[in-house]
């Protein structure tokens, strides 16, 4: 099995329908890029990494080691993507009480839900979960795998 290294491309065939592509960054996780069509493109250099879906962190090893994702391709990380977004931490039990996560340093520190507001939630993301949000957000349709910080809040309520 090729190995998943930095600036890696991956063709992803979502749902057998069509073809979306992302970049391994640093520390396990992906950048995917808003690149739908309907066949795989024919060369990597033509991804638009300026439109980008979203930088997850990813388990998709299972998804390459069976052929279901296929490495296309190796270029080089574009500087907006060498540093890795912030990400946030809702509490499970206290769902009014955030924390930051530095996904560059492993650092956590407490925060305010407006500092959380647009940023990705802490999370790891598998294939079939990550077809799943494609899927929906190129149907316009709502992922059951994403869950809103409102969501969160609302079951305190």
């Amino acid at each position: 099995m090729e190995r998943l290294t930095k600036g890696k491309i991956i063709e992803i065939h979502v749902h057998d329908e069509y073809y979306v592509y992302a970049q391994v960054l640093q520390k396990g996780y992906i950048a995917y890029f808003d690149s739908k069509c309907a066949n795989p493109i024919q060369d990597i250099n033509k991804i638009d990494p300026t439109k980008m879906l979203f930088i997850l962190g990813s388990s998709v090893t299972d998804a390459i080691r069976t052929g279901r994702w296929k490495i296309r391709g190796k270029l080089p990380i574009p500087s907006s993507l060498e540093t890795l977004p912030m990400q946030f931490i809702q509490d499970v039990f206290n769902p009014n009480k955030f924390k930051l996560y530095n996904c560059e340093t492993g650092e956590v520190i407490p925060s305010t839900r407006a500092e959380c507001e647009g940023l990705e939630r802490c999370a790891v993301w598998y294939d079939n979960h990550i077809e799943d949000r494609i899927e929906a957000y190129y149907s316009n349709s709502k992922c059951i795998w994403l869950t809103s910080i409102d969501e969160w809040t609302e079951r305190e309520s």
